[in-house]
């Protein structure tokens, strides 16, 4: 991919379709994105920022948080070490997406800079 617009058709991501997707879906619709995208990212830039199971972890990291809160909630109605780790699991799946984005946003610039690079040329 030589032009930048490129990937962005490729993606073909609206930011008010994402944000009320994720909001629909009660969260999952970034980890399908995250999944389904991952792959185009990393072959049109040519740079594999993270890596290929990286969603995969985001996802088991926000199921597992969200499984272990419901089931503590079934077992007691006080809190448990469940409701503890729960907690432990969905703050590291959001510190995942932060990483991942700021990973994708150096790779991005790093992918935008080549290509403005070789079309000044």
């Amino acid at each position: 991919m030589n032009d930048i617009n490129l990937l962005k058709e490729s993606l073909d991501t609206k930011v008010l379709n994402f944000v009320i997707s994720t909001v629909v879906t009660g969260g999952i619709y970034p980890l399908m994105w995250f999944f389904l995208n991952q792959r185009k990212l990393t072959e049109a830039m040519k740079d594999n920022f993270v890596d290929s199971n990286y969603p995969l972890w985001i996802a088991v990291a926000t199921g597992l948080g969200w499984f272990l809160s419901d089931f503590s909630y079934e077992i007691s109605d006080e809190d448990t070490i469940l409701d503890y780790i729960a907690a432990l699991l969905s703050f590291a799946s959001v510190v995942m997406y932060i990483v991942w984005g700021f990973k994708a946003k150096a790779a991005i610039q790093a992918y935008a800079l080549k290509n403005s690079n070789l079309n000044s040329k």
